[in-house]
């Protein structure tokens, strides 16, 4: 969703996403509806606790380091998707 300028991420974006899982492995196909409500709920409460996500779900840029952002600048393509790392490379 970041790659493509949509930094919300609904609740629904994780269903969608776990049904496509569940096609191919089985193990998940058998979770019952209240334990894959469970992960969802733990899944977006960890997400926010790192910043990844903001309490309304929108996807939140990171900082990085200068270390890192010189290590990934050799690395050509890779730093489009870390969210805000273009912004801080053109930043610099």
């Amino acid at each position: 969703r970041y790659m493509v300028f949509r930094y919300d991420l609904p609740l629904e974006t994780f269903d969608t996403f776990f049904a496509e899982k569940a096609e191919w492995d089985e193990g998940l196909e058998k979770i019952s509806e209240t334990t894959r409500k469970k992960l969802r709920q733990m899944l977006f409460r960890f997400m926010r606790d790192a910043e990844i996500i903001s309490a309304d779900n929108r996807i939140l840029a990171s900082p990085i380091s200068s270390a890192l952002q010189s290590l990934l600048a050799e690395q050509q393509g890779i730093v489009s998707v870390l969210p805000g790392a273009q912004f801080q490379a053109r930043m610099q």
